[in-house]
């Protein structure tokens, strides 16, 4: 059975370098992928906002 997946890279992880990434599969087709990808987009402008939020 083929399934579909996106990885989102978003940037290296300031202390060690690493490829910070974020992936989802499982998908039946592109287009449903596609579809999701909005969402991890949101996920994780969300999640760098608190991080900034810790920070201050």
């Amino acid at each position: 059975m083929d399934s579909w997946c996106y990885v989102v890279e978003f940037g290296r992880h300031p202390e060690t370098g690493r490829r910070r990434q974020k992936s989802k599969s499982g998908f039946e087709t592109k287009v449903e992928a596609e579809r999701r990808l909005p969402k991890c987009f949101t996920s994780l402008i969300r999640i760098h906002i608190l991080n900034r939020q810790k920070r201050i």
